[in-house]
C-alpha cells in the first residue's frame, strides 16, 4: 500500500467515524498526529488577588506527575482564545474574564525518557501560547482546590487545584520553561 492510499484510507475511516478535526481527533489519531509535527496549545496563567497562580495536579505517562500550568490543545480552525475559553471550561469547569494578555511563547520539547510510551514522538513538541488569565468564578475553584498540608501528603487527585505563592518544585519537567522563565513572567503578570 502507498502511503497516498493509506491517507485516502485514513480519511475514509474518519468519515466513517464521524471523526470532525474541528471537534477534536480522538486519543489514538491525536497521538499519531503529533508524531508528525509540532502541537499548538495555550496555556492559561491564572492568577488571584493576592498574586498567586493556579496550578493543577496532573498524573498521566506523558507529562508525569506533578503540578502544572493548566491548558489545551488548539483544534482545526479555532482561534488561541476561542481555545483558551474552552480550556477553562474543560480544564477548571469556570469561566475566565475576556481580559486576557498573551505573556509569552514557549517551545516545549519533551525529554525523551518517558518510560510508559512505545514512541517517544508522541507529544514530544509544543508551541506554546501563554496567556494570563482571571478566573470571573472563584466557587468553582474553591470546590476543587486542595485543602491539606503540601509538605505532608503522599497522594493528591488529578484534576486539583492549588494556589501557590511561587511555581513549586514538582511542577511537571514538560514546563520548566515556567521556572527558567519565571523571574521575567513575574514582571509581566503583575506589573
Amino acid at each position: 500500500m502507498t502511503l497516498h492510499s493509506s491517507i485516502v484510507q485514513l480519511k475514509s475511516s474518519m468519515r466513517k467515524e464521524h471523526i470532525e478535526p474541528e471537534g477534536g481527533l480522538g486519543e489514538e489519531l491525536f497521538l499519531f498526529a503529533s508524531t508528525l509535527m509540532p502541537v499548538i496549545n495555550v496555556d492559561l496563567l491564572i492568577t488571584n488577588k493576592d498574586d498567586n497562580i493556579l496550578l493543577m495536579w496532573r498524573d498521566d505517562p506523558h507529562s508525569g506527575t506533578g503540578w502544572h500550568v493548566p491548558g489545551g490543545c488548539l483544534r482545526l480552525r479555532e482561534t488561541l482564545k476561542e481555545r483558551l475559553f474552552k480550556t477553562a471550561r474543560n480544564e477548571l469547569g469556570c469561566e475566565i474574564s475576556r481580559d486576557v494578555r498573551l505573556i509569552k511563547i514557549f517551545e516545549i520539547f519533551s525529554e525523551i525518557d518517558r518510560v510508559f510510551i512505545k514512541d517517544q514522538k508522541e507529544r514530544s513538541h509544543f508551541v506554546t501560547f501563554s496567556y494570563h488569565c482571571k478566573s470571573i468564578d472563584q466557587d468553582c475553584i474553591k470546590k476543587r482546590l486542595y485543602q491539606g498540608d503540601l509538605e505532608k501528603t503522599k497522594y493528591i487527585k488529578p484534576g486539583q487545584l492549588y494556589w501557590f505563592n511561587k511555581l513549586p518544585d514538582n511542577l511537571l519537567k514538560v514546563q520548566n520553561c515556567y521556572q527558567i522563565e519565571w523571574d521575567s513572567i513575574c514582571d509581566l503578570l503583575w506589573r
